[in-house]
């Protein structure tokens, strides 16, 4: 029993959240798309790095924090950051530890956020956009200059969505 007395049901709750999901995210793929469509490239990319560099700013060094990555070596704890909080959030994501001055994220194709045929709108300067507005600003709001981010493997034969993205973030310092 909950404190309102009603029975706790985990089950109907994760369909519930599973639904909303689905709408949200439907939604904001719908968003980007009409946006591409009416605005042009660069003006959805702008868009799209300006919502992640937002989230960034608000959730980089809290969520460090609260995973318990803010006293790990900066390329690690923000590879190992974006690892974690990519696949809470249910985005396919693989994590390679290199060394403590390098490690990689890879976001296998296809890209999460871009679900079904709706990859096929979708400019690659606006896939690319999110990685800028996060991943590229990381060493900024650490405080470490040093700290680098590395996009790999985009292939031009393939559409934006199939190309695979690997991070890199290189760090000559431990901090």
């Amino acid at each position: 029993m909950t404190s309102a007395g009603l029975v706790a049901r985990p089950a109907a709750d994760a369909a519930a959240y599973r639904a909303v999901e689905h709408i949200y995210h439907s939604y904001v793929t719908g968003l980007i798309l009409m946006l591409a469509s009416r605005a042009g490239a660069p003006r959805t990319a702008e868009v799209v790095f300006r919502t992640f560099r937002r989230q960034q700013l608000a959730r980089f060094l809290p969520g460090l924090k609260k995973l318990g990555l803010d006293q790990l070596p900066h390329a690690v704890a923000c590879a190992q950051y974006h690892y974690l909080s990519n696949q809470v959030g249910g985005v396919k994501v693989e994590y390679v530890y290199e060394s403590d001055s390098k490690a990689w994220v890879r976001y296998p194709p296809p890209r999460w956020i871009w679900s079904g045929t709706a990859i096929c709108g979708i400019p690659s300067e606006v896939s690319r956009a999110m990685l800028r507005g996060w991943h590229a600003n990381n060493g900024v709001v650490l405080g470490n200059p040093r700290l680098g981010f590395v996009l790999h493997g985009p292939d031009r034969r393939r559409p934006a969505g199939a190309r695979r993205l690997l991070q890199g973030m290189g760090s000559r310092s431990r901090a």
